[in-house]
């Protein structure tokens, strides 16, 4: 009975030093989102791949088309 106490007692005391103790954690400040500017250039600019119906990967040049083929052309 008197080792129950015990353990409930330290675990209240426990408890009430890490509530009172324990550094608060300050939050972090929010970002505010901020504007991208879209280019013209960019939007009217010809893609540096097109379709040309390449189906393995032996037949692309670089991984930069391969992930033209899997982003524009098999969706």
């Amino acid at each position: 009975m008197y080792k129950s106490l015990l353990v409930v007692a330290a675990a209240a005391a426990a408890f009430i030093y890490y509530k009172t103790r324990a550094p608060l954690v300050n939050p972090v400040a929010q970002a505010e989102p901020q504007q991208i500017e879209v280019s013209a250039v960019a939007a009217t600019a010809e893609p540096a791949f097109r379709c040309e119906g390449k189906q393995h990967c032996s037949q692309m040049a670089s991984c930069a088309e391969a992930r033209f083929y899997l982003g524009s052309v098999y969706i």
